[in-house]
């Protein structure tokens, strides 16, 4: 879009395209908790950079929703789907805890100093 290459008509589809495909996708290879996390991740995702809601134009809305994103819910997600791939059980490790714990507050961090 900023090369002006493609027209906001069309990265509505691609955007709409991918997360419909990203559904799918997620819901064929993975449990219904691994479904809900990456639904509920697109759904506050889109609310924080789609118009009209657009909450990235509140700033601390902006850095929670970050700091929850890329903080809790990555780690957390991706943890849960490898553990389900690899069909290993999930535990609650030292490890995971303190990743759930550090990262929201150093995602929060960087969210707000940017």
């Amino acid at each position: 879009m900023a090369s002006g290459r493609m027209s906001s008509r069309m990265a509505c589809v691609v955007v709409a395209f991918s997360g419909v495909m990203g559904s799918i996708l997620v819901a064929t290879y993975f449990s219904k908790l691994i479904l809900g996390l990456y639904l509920f991740g697109l759904l506050i995702g889109g609310l924080y950079s789609a118009p009209p809601v657009r909450l990235k134009r509140y700033p601390t809305l902006a850095a929670m929703i970050i700091a929850f994103v890329r903080g809790f819910l990555l780690h957390f997600g991706i943890y849960t789907a490898v553990t389900e791939a690899f069909e290993l059980q999930f535990l609650w490790s030292r490890q995971l805890i303190f990743l759930c714990r550090f990262m929201p507050v150093f995602a929060g961090v960087i969210a707000v100093t940017k």
